[in-house]
């Protein structure tokens, strides 16, 4: 057996699956508590007086108050997890805010900071062996399902992970729990990619580190208990771009056995145009917007946000740029009509500023770094592709849908109409729970 660096151990309980909802009530709870409790010390006498006490419980009421308004879409099905989640964005905000004036700790390492304190992850029963390893350098966590029989298969499919949140935020811990549920409910090995993260490392780092994992999970499988000629690669938002990128480049390689199945839940897929009917009309205040998702891209591209305004105008691009074959793989006609009818105006494109569009158009137009601008796709495998209705991302998963589909390519499509982004990351919901099992007889049908 290869070399394992770490074998992760949880206590043993009754498996709870903890819905995201509860862990970020808790967490936001015990974070606000904490904080109003350091800003507010001064008003604490022994004993404390009625008026102080009074004065501290309004301060709380009106931060709570503050937090959990946020108007919710009516046709979002899992309304409380949204508003809790993005009340718990808000205070992480501002706790970011904090840190950065007062140069504690840079904004970008404050919210992951929170991220890893506050968010909690699910108790392994017993059913899951973890194990901490590395592939050829990039360093991964290894789900197994724990087979007792010994009639069970000594080889496995497996499934390659790749965590989304901006490229920027989230790792293996963070994910740790999504991971694990995957695993339980496929009784695959999956294996979470823990790729180096923008700023820090641009494009093509996180990129490389996902293709390196996974040529060698191809190579090296069956040290691990997998078979190497049944292995799919998912991934969900940013690591959806990963994942899809990561197919695209092995269908060109050769040497190891190829990849069997791509699973993108609601990927990013294209840096090309932020004025999809989605971007516009799907926006998600306090939660995911179009400057959002410009600000990741910006990141993974330059490690700053820079020129932001002029990405949130499609002034990066050229006329040129625009009309050209690459503009098509974007056009609004490959999107249902009555998304193309939530403009009321038709895209323009006899503008932008040539020169920032011909320093960008190297890194825009490479298929891994926007995915859904690539021109050969008729060798991808078997796809399942995930949408949400509530997500910016939305038109992304449907053009690259659409334009496999015109290649030839196998593609099953389930767009989630009442759930909005990320909903796979929030245990024990409808939603995730319909996921997972979709995604499971998906994979049981093109890995069997």
């Amino acid at each position: 057996m290869h070399s394992r660096r770490k074998t992760l151990s949880f206590y043993n309980k009754e498996d709870k699956c903890f819905t995201t909802s509860l862990s970020l009530s808790l967490s936001l709870s015990l974070s606000l508590s904490l904080s109003l409790c350091y800003f507010c010390r001064d008003l604490f006498t022994i004993p404390m007086s009625l008026k102080n006490l009074g004065l501290f419980l309004a301060i709380a009421m009106v931060l709570v108050a503050y937090w959990l308004h946020e108007p919710i879409p009516d046709g979002v099905k899992e309304k409380s997890e949204l508003r809790i989640t993005i009340a718990y964005l808000k205070f992480i905000r501002f706790m970011t805010t904090v840190s950065w004036m007062t140069g504690i700790y840079s904004p970008i390492n404050t919210f992951r900071f929170w991220l890893k304190m506050t968010i909690i992850q699910m108790p392994n029963d017993g059913a899951v062996e973890v194990i901490d390893d590395n592939f050829s350098g990039v360093p991964v966590r290894i789900f197994r399902p724990m087979q007792n029989s010994e009639a069970a298969p000594k080889e496995l499919p497996g499934l390659v992970f790749i965590h989304g949140v901006g490229l920027a935020l989230m790792d293996t811990d963070t994910y740790h729990s999504v991971s694990q549920s995957i695993t339980k409910e496929t009784g695959f090995v999956v294996v979470s990619v823990d790729f180096r993260r923008a700023p820090e490392y641009k494009f093509p780092i996180p990129f490389d580190d996902c293709l390196t994992a996974t040529v060698h999970l191809l190579r090296h499988g069956a040290e691990y208990g997998v078979d190497i000629n049944r292995i799919a690669v998912a991934g969900d938002s940013t690591g959806g771009n990963l994942a899809a990128a990561v197919v695209q480049r092995l269908t060109v390689e050769t040497g190891f056995p190829s990849l069997k199945a791509q699973v993108l839940i609601y990927p990013t897929l294209q840096a090309f145009d932020f004025m999809t009917p989605s971007m516009i009309t799907r926006e998600l205040p306090g939660y995911l917007t179009r400057r959002t998702i410009i600000e990741n891209w910006l990141l993974y591209y330059q490690g700053n946000n820079k020129d932001m305004e002029n990405f949130l105008t499609n002034n990066h691009t050229g006329p040129l740029l625009k009309a050209s074959e690459y503009g098509d793989s974007v056009d609004h006609n490959l999107l249902p009509e009555e998304f193309q009818k939530q403009l009321t105006e038709k895209p323009q494109k006899n503008f932008g500023d040539e020169k920032l569009s011909d320093a960008f158009e190297p890194t825009l137009l490479n298929p891994y770094f926007s995915p859904l601008l690539a021109q050969q796709l008729d060798k991808l495998p078997p796809t399942f592709m995930i949408t949400a209705e509530y997500d910016v991302l939305r038109d992304d998963g449907f053009m690259y849908a659409k334009r496999l589909e015109q290649a030839g390519v196998t593609v099953e499509h389930k767009h989630f109409e009442n759930s909005f982004h990320g909903f796979i990351c929030y245990l024990g919901t409808p939603s995730q729970q319909e996921g997972l099992v979709m995604l499971r007889t998906f994979l049981h049908k093109v890995l069997k």
